[in-house]
């Protein structure tokens, strides 16, 4: 098998100023793209660390900080559970075109590292990936996975080109100083962009 299904998933399809004229979103508000996983067990994880590093990014930008969750209607209502409790206004959208416009509508993004990390990085989008899993089970991996990244842009590139905190370094301060980087550097962010057509 050679390829990714996500190359022909349209995530690079993307329509940014609609997604943000239909949900009421200023072009000079900053929006952060949160996604938490698709399972259960990834957004119990991981929504309490992303809440907790929006707080810190809400503290550099008290004024123009919009999030929005794209999510999958197996963890829906967890999803909006959890973000009910984050100090920022955060929008929840479910379906494919919803998160793909979101994608384009984005300024940076917080992802958990799967599917979606690969999606980001199709639509142009700069990211922070992480991922965070029981103790035990990172501790029998580590014994058996030789590799030094987790994402596949990564991997093949053999170089951290999005930055990734795994395990005990998925940590809010180090996320919101990750994603405040990202947010300070336009040119960095243009670069990114560059990678696939945007509308």
């Amino acid at each position: 098998f050679v390829g990714h299904p996500v190359v022909e998933g349209g995530a690079n399809s993307g329509d940014g100023r609609a997604f943000r004229r239909r949900h009421g979103i200023a072009a000079e508000e900053t929006l952060i793209a949160v996604l938490p996983g698709s399972r259960v067990g990834e957004v119990t994880r991981l929504h309490d660390i992303f809440g907790e590093t929006l707080f810190l990014l809400m503290k550099k930008h008290p004024e123009n900080l919009r999030v929005v969750v794209p999510t999958v209607d197996a963890v829906a209502g967890l999803v909006r559970d959890a973000v009910a409790r984050w100090p920022v206004p955060t929008l929840v959208v479910e379906n494919e075109k919803e998160k793909f416009d979101a994608f384009a509508a984005s300024d940076v993004a917080l992802a958990a590292s799967g599917t979606v990390a690969l999606e980001l990085a199709m639509a142009g989008t700069p990211a922070v990936v992480t991922y965070r899993i029981n103790p035990v089970s990172a501790w029998i991996a580590r014994r058996l996975i030789k590799v030094r990244f987790a994402h596949l842009v990564n991997l093949i590139l053999d170089r951290e080109v999005v930055p990734e905190f795994i395990q005990e370094s998925c940590r809010p301060d180090f996320l919101a100083a990750a994603l405040e980087d990202l947010l300070g550097d336009a040119q960095r962010r243009k670069s990114r962009r560059k990678v696939t057509p945007r509308r």
